[in-house]
């Protein structure tokens, strides 16, 4: 009995979770998250108002739309997601350059929170209702 109780809270957890790789496949339209700052400033203030695209495919695949088409591949990975652009508009993205970008999994998968280094302008995906 005391051995069911130990572990009780860790079943819990992990049930409450329900994140998997799975649960994240499909469709999301992002938001740029914009300070007044950024709204003011001309290199920043076209993203306001945009809705980028972006689809999670299950053999590890993405597709971002965002002004042009960027395709590469996602991990799940640590309660976050991982995407890694390889091609801009067809075109390979060189090794040297790719720069991979990752997102906070909130709300059981519904939502990715990007985690944006400083000076990146912060973007939110919502998960289309299937």
């Amino acid at each position: 009995m005391l051995r069911f109780l130990l572990l009780l809270p860790l079943v819990l957890v992990a049930a409450g979770c329900g994140v998997t790789k799975a649960s994240l496949l499909g469709d999301y339209t992002g938001t740029f998250n914009l300070s007044e700052e950024q709204k003011k400033n001309p290199a920043t203030a076209f993203l306001d108002g945009m809705k980028p695209k972006l689809t999670l495919k299950d053999d590890d695949t993405f597709v971002l739309d965002l002004m042009v088409k960027t395709e590469g591949t996602w991990r799940f990975e640590g309660g976050k997601v991982f995407l890694k652009p390889t091609t801009v508009m067809g075109v390979a993205i060189p090794e040297s350059q790719q720069r991979e970008m990752q997102f906070a999994v909130q709300d059981r998968g519904k939502r990715l929170e990007g985690i944006n280094p400083e000076g990146d302008v912060p973007l939110t995906f919502v998960k289309a209702e299937s």
